[in-house]
């Protein structure tokens, strides 16, 4: 069921979502397949990263380049 595992993490991990160079989320401009995803995508754009730190920056580059769907 959507609802089970609609969070950040699954939008982080299934390319939605990643965190850019500034520590702040940056949403894929691809269709989602389902309007509650383009509506929770709407609500994170832009928003910060707590987790974004000088040591977890090269993983989160690391995703923006291998797992985003830009």
């Amino acid at each position: 069921m959507l609802a089970c595992v609609f969070s950040c993490d699954a939008l982080f991990e299934t390319g939605y979502i990643s965190v850019n160079e500034h520590g702040y989320i940056v949403t894929s401009s691809s269709e989602p397949e389902h309007v509650a995803i383009a509506s929770k995508l709407a609500g994170l754009e832009g928003r910060p990263v707590n987790a974004h730190t000088k040591e977890s920056a090269p993983y989160f580059a690391w995703h923006h380049s291998n797992t985003f769907r830009s």
